[in-house]
């Protein structure tokens, strides 16, 4: 449901709000660049990367072949790479015409579309076409970004060879700031993510450690643009020694805000394996001087992660448990419009708040989730908030069981006479009705 929000988003606009997030999106793992998308813009982790990759080109063969986790193995890839002669040729050719300089957008994108869809190219060969243009397109900050950005959704196999040409090329010009960020993005996704690893085995992996050595001195950079996008990154790469020291420098010479602060170092937080050090982590975020709303939303997105809770002790579960109890989302008064990212935003908090709950004193997530929207005190919004998320069959299943449909349905039916116009909050809120009156005891 949350999608349909989205659908006018465009793949540029959608790569500019992300690159200012400082979120790399690849395809060497999407589970991880879900969990990053949801960091970063929490609520729409329902938008699918697969989706967002169509916007921008068709799969090639190289691509479509890769089925199995063996097929990512160098020898797989360099087989799956060979051209046969006549595409070979065709690329020579294609090589022989460099960009001219001055060529405006369109004419660009149509040829970066051309390279990228082409099944002949393999993900490398298309790289390095468009690192070519990238190259003479530095007086273009559109056009480079642009380039840079494509690149990023190229189904590449991480190499530190490539790290270092990128390396090179954020240091070897005069760029603008979005080209920068850009740079920095594409950097850090030649760092691969293998959520079947340890944190420690991730961090040994290939190419790995030459490129966190990378982003590492780059957020050291005097360069201010530089330093801000690679902090974010490198804290997003994974915990390394020196991760939280590079956040608090970060932090107290300016080049991130607070607010950024606690949100990369709460992602880190169930990274941290001593207890006492969580706590710590958790109090610096605590005293970072950001509000217990903005805390609580990060926090929130941050335990909805995968594996996060198992990873968190119990003393620091139950401080989480504090905050996000005293930092319940304020709705918007009135009801009309509705505001669907307040939606969004009280769906993650009680989701989180509830599968703490469930965490510390056992029973079902969705059954906590139940017993919060029914609370007299409840905004019927939350209750529309969970039916309209992934938790809508199983708290429907819940409030059936309990037997309050009927009371649920008169909460819905109140809110929708307060909706005004608001034409789309009407058809959520009856499809939330129909949901619940058709759900199994």
């Amino acid at each position: 449901m949350w999608t349909s929000m989205f659908k006018s988003t465009t793949p540029e606009g959608l790569f500019s709000l992300l690159n200012e997030r400082g979120v790399v999106i690849g395809k060497n793992n999407a589970g991880y660049d879900a969990m990053k998308l949801r960091l970063a813009l929490p609520g729409l982790a329902a938008v699918a990367l697969a989706g967002i990759a169509s916007l921008f080109f068709a799969p090639s063969a190289e691509e479509a072949g890769r089925n199995t986790p063996a097929m990512r193995e160098p020898a797989a890839v360099a087989a799956a790479s060979m051209a046969p002669p006549e595409a070979i040729g065709k690329r020579d050719m294609d090589d022989a015409a460099a960009l001219p300089r001055g060529t405006g957008f369109e004419t660009l994108r149509h040829r970066t579309q051309k390279t990228v869809s082409d099944p002949a190219f393999t993900a490398a060969q298309k790289f390095d076409a468009l690192w070519r243009d990238f190259e003479r397109l530095d007086h273009d900050p559109a056009g480079a970004q642009y380039l840079l950005d494509t690149m990023r959704l190229l189904p590449l196999q991480p190499s530190a060879a490539r790290a270092s040409k990128i390396e090179a090329g954020l240091y070897g010009g005069i760029h603008a700031e979005p080209v920068k960020r850009s740079l920095v993005n594409l950097l850090a996704s030649q760092y691969e993510t293998d959520l079947t690893l340890s944190a420690a085995e991730q961090a040994r992996l290939r190419a790995n450690p030459q490129v966190a050595a990378m982003l590492a001195r780059a957020a050291r950079s005097p360069d201010a643009e530089i330093a801000h996008q690679a902090v974010m990154q490198y804290a997003r790469a994974g915990l390394f020694p020196d991760s939280i020291s590079i956040l608090d420098a970060a932090l107290a010479s300016g080049t991130i805000t607070r607010a950024e602060y606690t949100k990369e170092l709460g992602f880190l937080l169930p990274l941290i394996q001593a207890p006492e050090a969580q706590q710590q982590a958790l109090q610096a975020i605590r005293r970072a001087g950001v509000s217990d709303s903005a805390i609580a939303e990060d926090l929130a997105a941050m335990v909805l992660l995968p594996h996060a809770l198992a990873s968190i002790h119990g003393q620091t579960l139950r401080s989480l448990q504090d905050i996000l109890a005293g930092a319940e989302p304020a709705f918007a008064t009135p009801p009309a419009p509705m505001d669907f990212l307040d939606l969004v935003r009280y769906s993650d908090w009680i989701s989180a708040r509830a599968a703490i709950d469930a965490t510390l004193s056992g029973g079902s997530k969705e059954d906590r989730v139940a017993t919060l929207v029914m609370q007299e005190n409840t905004d019927p919004r939350g209750l529309l908030a969970v039916l309209a998320s992934p938790l809508a069959e199983q708290v429907s299943r819940a409030l059936a069981q309990r037997g309050q449909t009927q009371a649920a349905q008169q909460r819905l039916s109140h809110l929708s006479l307060q909706t005004g116009n608001d034409a789309a909050a009407f058809r959520m809120i009856e499809e939330a009705r129909i949901r619940i009156s058709q759900s199994p005891r």
